[in-house]
């Protein structure tokens, strides 16, 4: 499985893993609620790395477009490292 860490633009400092991502949250011009943990056992998964990077491209449907005229797509504003979760093996 894998796991997004986000660290903030520009300092680089960490903000967590990714727990959820609401696309369609704020207004006509910001949009994307991204919430973030500490813990990895809360993380979203994904199955495989290509599935990590879609999701990461993902654009919101209610705002497709930045006022730049770019693809809003909110996640993309953070600085972010693929991971791969850790399996607990049972003793």
């Amino acid at each position: 499985m894998i796991v997004i860490k986000l660290f903030s633009v520009g300092e680089g400092v960490p903000l967590g893993y990714l727990q959820s991502c609401n696309f369609e949250a704020g207004n006509d011009e910001v949009t994307g609620d991204v919430k973030a943990t500490r813990f990895l056992d809360k993380a979203m998964t994904f199955p495989d790395i290509a599935a990590a990077v879609a999701y990461r491209q993902t654009q919101s449907v209610r705002v497709p477009l930045r006022p730049d005229g770019q693809p809003n797509c909110p996640l993309t504003k953070f600085t972010m490292e693929f991971k791969v979760k850790p399996i607990k093996v049972a003793n």
